[in-house]
């Protein structure tokens, strides 16, 4: 004779739910053997890490500042930043054309920083974060979008050689983008010292014309952008370099300015490179090492005979 012995079992879906699910199994009729224990073992010894000193009383004065910012579109606050104390009238001015309240320069009227907050008063301001939202509603497909055109693109002909382009046709060639990337991650070194931040830089052809730091990425390319804005740099004929990831606002954000070059020392995300294509705009990636790779649009930076060599994988 066999007996049946209950035992509970905790399945997956079960256990997450907080069921336990009772099932019957068949066991032998027979005397169990003591089962042997091994003696638990004691873990590795980590090696021994170098003597090193830890500052038990930093100086709070290299920290970054945490300074919240108040935007507000003719008299009314539409939001609230985070950000470094430091550029907020450009910080607002590139977040206020970002989300669309309005789309040329001229319509800006006013631009007045106090303390906490920005004020910009605007002429018929639009309203905002329309083509952004309806970017997202359409999983970022820009041909669901009415009104977002690309920069430019490049006409590729049959035998894969490239032809006329088309629309913002602006090049820099690999020497000169060598240079300005070297240029560019020199200042941002020099700038830094280790505290953390986020550096955005635009460089027009060979020449550094901003470069800002802030907590987030985003906030520095709204800091680059809106100087921009408000010196009139043509954004058409510029190149904008982040230390950080490039992601699918950030092109977004270079779409809406018009620059046709994006650069970082990371990687951009796939929905990035997706977006900048339709957009016309070349990404770069990794632009500090040997993994340095344009994702898309590489016509934008064509090989001028003084760059290294290209990767033929």
């Amino acid at each position: 004779m066999s007996r049946i012995s209950e035992r509970r079992i905790l399945l997956g879906n079960g256990y997450r739910m907080g069921l336990q699910l009772t099932a019957r199994v068949a066991a032998p009729d027979r005397p169990r053997r003591a089962r042997r224990v091994a003696p638990l073992e004691s873990p590795d010894r980590l090696p021994d890490a170098p003597a090193r000193t830890l500052n038990l009383r930093p100086s709070l004065e290299d920290l970054l500042e945490e300074h919240p910012v108040t935007i507000e579109i003719n008299g009314r606050p539409v939001a609230t930043l985070l950000c470094t104390p430091v550029g907020i009238a450009e910080l607002a001015v590139g977040w206020a054309f970002a989300q669309g309240y309005f789309d040329d320069v001229e319509a800006l009227r006013r631009v007045t920083a106090y303390d906490e907050r920005v004020s910009l008063m605007i002429e018929r301001p639009a309203a905002a974060g329309g083509a952004w939202e309806d970017l997202l509603a359409a999983r970022l497909d820009p041909r669901g979008v009415p009104g977002l055109q690309p920069l430019g693109t490049d006409l590729q002909e049959e035998d894969g050689e490239s032809g006329e382009a088309s629309g913002n046709a602006f090049q820099l060639e690999r020497d000169r983008f060598f240079a300005a990337i070297d240029r560019i991650s020199a200042r941002i070194v020099a700038r830094s010292g280790g505290d953390g931040c986020h550096h955005a830089a635009l460089v027009d052809g060979e020449r550094l014309c901003a470069i800002a730091r802030d907590l987030g990425r985003q906030q520095a390319v709204d800091k680059v952008i809106g100087w921009a804005l408000r010196e009139r740099i043509d954004r058409g004929r510029a190149m904008l370099c982040l230390d950080g990831r490039i992601d699918a606002e950030i092109v977004f954000k270079a779409w809406r300015a018009g620059i046709p070059i994006l650069a970082t020392t990371s990687a951009p995300t796939s929905d990035a490179v997706a977006l900048a294509y339709a957009a016309g705009i070349a990404v770069a990636g990794h632009i500090l090492d040997d993994r340095c790779a344009i994702y898309c649009h590489p016509w934008r930076v064509p090989d001028g005979g003084d760059s290294p060599a290209e990767n033929q994988d």
